[in-house]
């Protein structure tokens, strides 16, 4: 996704305390909304709410320390 539709996104769940993540998908940089960590009883509930401001697709991922962000956590990918 663009950096501006991942900023957007980032205000819209503000209280999910989300991230921006840059990944390199055939030499482009795409950016990857956090949230979390998320835990997996909540997941569900998550990625409804996640889903009413705008991301296409939500799946749960784990992180390795280091990365900013630890444990359980959700990955939000935009059309």
């Amino acid at each position: 996704s663009i950096r501006g539709n991942a900023e957007k996104l980032l205000r819209l769940n503000a209280g999910l305390s989300p991230k921006v993540m840059t990944a390199k998908v055939k030499d482009r940089i795409m950016y990857r909304v956090i949230v979390g960590p998320v835990a997996p009883e909540r997941r569900k509930t998550t990625s409804k709410r996640l889903a009413k401001t705008g991301f296409a697709d939500v799946w749960g991922i784990h992180l390795k320390p280091g990365i900013g962000v630890q444990g359980n956590a959700m990955l939000a990918a935009l059309p």
